[in-house]
């Protein structure tokens, strides 16, 4: 399941419980825009982390309303902003995987599906950091609201990997890469809210009713062990050791969960 936000309702989800406040951190989100964009100056917010006393104090990952493409936006003191920007654009009704790191004040990336990476040096950190929220900017003026769905989103307190963030724009879920992970949301179906978080006490508030939605990006999700029952005597021989042998196993090969997605797809 995935949650459905509407901009003409102003629908977003939000929390006073921050996930960070400053560098270094990483935040993965799925999202499906579902309206062309318009270079009218209107944005689309996928997840914003706030100082909810002022209009300019925040880092927020958004659809940019002039090339179609992901933003990741931090401002410092007085609101004087540093984009970055990725390279590649986000096609209309389609899943796609945003991904924001940040290492340090001066070191920020963001990437889309895994490509297309843009990078902003400028040093900011936004002071008051005391809110986040999903689908919309949440600051002392709440707008920017996401027209369209948005599942999976996962914040780290440390920039993740290559590898890593290549694995999540494949469908692997945030849990496959626990170190650091303090906020996991996979949006799996609560209608009214809060919306609870995996990995810890956080729940994030639903305002003015985003709806849920069955259609969910494709996600891998890691399965328990597997035990099977053997009889007493000699294993099994033949084709079906051999071929689970070649593969390492049944866990070897990602198990139920693995190659595919299996079950948990």
């Amino acid at each position: 399941m995935a949650l459905t936000f509407t901009k003409a309702s102003t629908e977003y989800l939000d929390s006073t419980s921050t996930p960070v406040t400053a560098p270094p951190f990483s935040v993965s989100i799925w999202g499906r825009f579902t309206t062309a964009h318009t270079s009218d100056g209107e944005y689309e917010t996928l997840w914003s982390i706030n100082n909810v006393g002022s209009p300019d104090d925040y880092f927020k990952c958004q659809r940019d309303h002039d090339a179609a493409n992901l933003i990741f936006v931090v401002t410092g003191v007085g609101g004087s902003a540093d984009v970055a920007q990725t390279t590649n654009s986000i096609t209309v009704d389609q899943w796609g995987n945003g991904i924001c790191t940040t290492a340090s004040a001066t070191d920020r990336k963001v990437y889309w599906d895994n490509a297309g990476g843009g990078t902003a040096t400028a040093s900011r950190i936004p002071p008051g950091i005391d809110s986040w929220a999903i689908g919309a900017e949440r600051d002392s003026t709440p707008d920017d609201y996401m027209q369209g769905k948005i599942a999976e989103i996962a914040v780290w307190n440390r920039v993740i990997t290559a590898t890593e963030w290549a694995g999540l724009a494949a469908g692997f879920s945030a849990l496959f890469y626990p170190r650091g992970l303090v906020r996991y949301i996979p949006m799996f179906g609560n209608t009214t809210g809060p919306e609870q978080c995996w990995v810890s006490t956080d729940g994030l508030i639903h305002r003015n009713t985003p709806t849920l939605s069955a259609n969910h990006p494709r996600i891998i999700y890691p399965s328990s062990p597997i035990f099977i029952p053997v009889a007493a005597g000699a294993p099994p021989s033949g084709r079906i050791m051999s071929s689970l042998a070649r593969h390492g196993g049944l866990a070897g090969y990602g198990g139920i969960a693995g190659k595919g997605g299996g079950l948990a797809a």
